[in-house]
């Protein structure tokens, strides 16, 4: 009786650990690991070894999306974001012909975490209190804050993530304004929904203002100019977990300055890393962290990859598939 011959992936990532997770989680696969180069891609001479489905960075979709002799069915990515990848596919007018999709399952826990904790730190004031510590200051103030039940907050993006974020803020008892596109309805953990046209009245509103929008023609400098200007009565702060380009850097300090925001946590930007020279890093009220707030993890990774690789032996659509043409 002949052999009945193995199915086989290749993983080709960065991320640490991913292909002996996978290979845990799918004993039935041959899982083969490709080595990058250190610009984290495959080297020329190993492409040809490519074929069927694969696992790989954002970078090597793209280097992939190039190469249109592979026998590629099924391409996933370990991002969740695809703003990068379809860019250059639009650039150079590719036309790639093998389906694609990238993780979404896992980063609306952790996002979550971030957010909730940048929102208890800003209230207790921990910045202040840390450097006091440094000063051996006792300031009783601090006994002096605004608990979550009495704020609000504005969640741009109602997504997988934006949805998870929305529910663990309403989970400690917070009330939930959320924004997005498309056909209004309701959706769970949300208290009020505003579409992108009632934007200034949601802002008007939240105490703080939490972006998990993507990058796209619509939402590219939304926030821009002096649509911030809302946010003044409430003298909110934004939380930025999306993408940079919600807004400009020289908008977001002018509303800083202006007074209109109270503060910002930013953990991505226009352009990364953020420049040295850039005025955010010493303003007191803006804390900067380095693209953290929703990691990469190979378990989170491996999990997702898992449940999408079933889909696909099945024949079934798949989860978190991106359209090359919607670029979404």
């Amino acid at each position: 009786m002949a052999a009945v011959s193995r199915a086989s992936l290749v993983v080709a990532s960065k991320v640490r650990d991913l292909a002996a997770t996978v290979r845990h989680l799918l004993p039935q696969v041959d899982v083969i690991n490709m080595e990058l180069d250190d610009a984290g891609l495959v080297p020329e001479s190993s492409l040809h070894q490519i074929s069927g489905v694969v696992l790989c960075d954002p970078q090597v979709v793209v280097q992939l999306a190039k190469q249109s002799d592979l026998p590629l069915k099924w391409v996933h990515s370990t991002w969740a974001g695809v703003e990068g990848i379809m860019s250059v596919v639009r650039e150079k007018q590719m036309q790639p012909k093998f389906l694609f999709s990238r993780t979404g399952d896992g980063y609306g826990q952790l996002i979550g975490e971030y957010v909730i904790a940048h929102v208890i730190a800003y209230e207790r004031r921990f910045k202040q209190m840390f450097k006091g510590n440094e000063s051996r200051i006792w300031d009783a103030s601090y006994k002096y804050f605004r608990s979550l039940p009495s704020l609000t907050i504005g969640v741009l993006g109602l997504g997988q993530i934006g949805t998870e974020i929305s529910r663990m803020c309403k989970a400690m008892g917070m009330t939930v304004w959320g924004m997005a596109t498309g056909q209004k309805k309701t959706y769970q953990y949300i208290d009020e929904f505003r579409c992108p046209d009632d934007l200034s009245d949601l802002l008007s509103h939240c105490d703080y203002i939490c972006n998990i929008l993507p990058s796209t023609p619509l939402t590219r400098n939304l926030l821009s100019g002096k649509v911030l200007e809302c946010c003044a009565p409430r003298k909110s702060v934004l939380i930025n977990v999306g993408r940079g380009d919600i807004i400009d850097e020289d908008s977001l300090i002018n509303a800083l300055n202006q007074g209109w925001l109270s503060g910002a946590v930013l953990d991505v930007f226009v352009k990364e890393p953020l420049p040295e020279g850039s005025p955010l890093w010493t303003m007191p009220n803006v804390t900067v962290s380095p693209h953290v707030s929703g990691p990469s993890l190979d378990t989170q990774i491996a999990e997702g990859f898992v449940q999408n690789y079933q889909l696909f032996s099945e024949g079934s659509p798949l989860k978190y598939q991106v359209d090359w043409n919607k670029g979404y």
